[in-house]
């Protein structure tokens, strides 16, 4: 993952965006410890193993960010 944050930084990208199902615990818990933010939850997300689970959204700013007023 870092090797492709380094590449969008190259190319000029100034954020990533992903999104997750939540019954990927593990990506969730790599993809925070990486910097990761959540910013928001569809609660009908996918279908998996015939039940429905929530998916969350995620995004890094891979520039620095001013300073909120």
């Amino acid at each position: 993952m870092l090797e492709i944050e380094s590449l969008a930084r190259e190319i000029g990208l100034a954020v990533l965006n992903l999104d997750l199902r939540d019954t990927q615990r593990a990506a969730i818990r790599l993809y925070e410890s990486l910097g990761y933010i959540c910013w928001g939850t569809h609660p009908v997300y996918a279908r998996v193993e015939g039940r429905i689970v929530p998916g969350h959204y995620y995004y890094k700013p891979l520039e620095d960010q001013p300073a909120a007023p």
